[in-house]
């Protein structure tokens, strides 16, 4: 099944084999995405690593019901922190007000938290350097850490594969790993620098973990832009320890084709949200999350904003939601985000233009 449709020219070196290969792509697939491939790719994925209706049926909204009432009674577990990371290319490093959207969009989130008293942290790589970055942060009572400043004997190996995707150019996926790692470690609650905060509600750090789903191309999965959890959660030391085997054993081949290994798939296969759902299936089998009280938010809750006002999807969306409270207790939670999805490491203008070049 070829599925190599885009290269991510903003993340990787182009040879011209590459090109060739993915010119191949282009003339045989043309430049539309094929969204049932896609699926197929997802689905062939996820069977293979057993994820069944088990792991489906836990993460539906509709099956969320008692979470938020168990929490009422429960002392808090999530500790009031939020996690923004910037790493970048230490051979030519940027500074975030390149993106002055990102800017705009953690700017907004800080705003609309203000009142919670949260600790509020950005990471970067870049120690000595990133002088806008530091000035930006300090003016917004952000908190700049250097990523290293958490690594320890115990996790090392993490940092060993974090800096390997750096060296290589693939600051995503380091990016990847280490909001795992620094979850893990410290707790609290992860944004990307796109997914924005407006109203939030500190009953989810009654909590254990606070994920939301999402769908690609028809197939569920498990989402990594907002995550929520308690300190030393397994999930996160599962993820972890399934990318190191990858780049340990398998030197991070995700794919065959040659192609669709250096697209902006391999990312979502490797360290993105796909990587992230097999390793919540694995802990949920093995039952190293039995004894927790989680939640796996609604994506309109997550990403856009609760229900839409635009009136072809507003009926459905409040149909959908309102599952939730006719099944015992209302969920009365304040919760409101939005992705923005600007996509810092997929560009597929950047894909097309390297396509028609080859």
């Amino acid at each position: 099944m070829a599925l190599c449709i885009y290269c991510s020219s903003n993340i990787y070196q182009k040879s011209r084999q590459t090109r060739i290969l993915c010119k191949a792509a282009q003339n045989n697939l043309g430049l539309e995405r094929n969204q049932r491939d896609e699926s197929l790719a997802i689905e062939e994925y996820f069977d293979s690593h057993n994820l069944d209706e088990e792991f489906y049926d836990d993460i539906k909204w509709e099956t969320q019901t008692y979470a938020i009432q168990d929490a009422q009674l429960k002392a808090q577990k999530i500790p009031n922190i939020t996690h923004h990371i910037w790493l970048t290319d230490p051979n030519n490093p940027v500074d975030i007000d390149s993106h002055p959207h990102n800017q705009e969009m953690i700017e907004t989130t800080l705003e609309n938290m203000a009142h919670l008293k949260f600790q509020h942290l950005l990471w970067i790589n870049i120690e000595n350097g990133l002088e806008k970055t530091k000035k930006w942060a300090a003016d917004k009572k952000l908190q700049v850490r250097y990523f290293k400043s958490i690594m320890t004997k115990k996790n090392q190996e993490v940092f060993q594969v974090i800096d390997d995707y750096i060296a290589k150019g693939q600051v995503i996926f380091a990016a990847d790993l280490f909001r795992y790692l620094v979850v893990f470690e410290m707790g609290g609650v992860y944004l990307d620098v796109d997914q924005v905060v407006f109203e939030y509600d500190l009953i989810l750090h009654k909590l254990d973990l606070v994920l939301y789903s999402q769908q690609y191309s028809g197939i569920q999965s498990v989402e990594t832009s907002f995550m929520a959890s308690k300190p030393q959660n397994p999930l996160f030391k599962e993820v972890m320890k399934q990318i190191v085997k990858l780049n340990k054993d398998d030197n991070g081949q995700i794919f065959k084709s040659k192609c669709y290994q250096q697209s902006y798939y391999r990312i979502m296969y490797e360290t993105g949200p796909f990587r992230f759902s097999v390793a919540f299936n694995k802990v949920l089998k093995e039952g190293l999350i039995d004894d927790q009280n989680y939640i796996i938010l609604h994506y309109r809750i997550a990403t856009q904003g609760s229900c839409p006002s635009y009136q072809q999807y507003f009926e459905q969306c409040m149909k959908e939601l309102k599952l939730v409270l006719i099944q015992g207790y209302p969920i009365l939670i304040n919760v409101t985000m939005k992705h923005l999805s600007f996509g810092s490491w997929h560009n597929i203008k950047q894909e097309l233009s390297l396509l028609r070049q080859s």
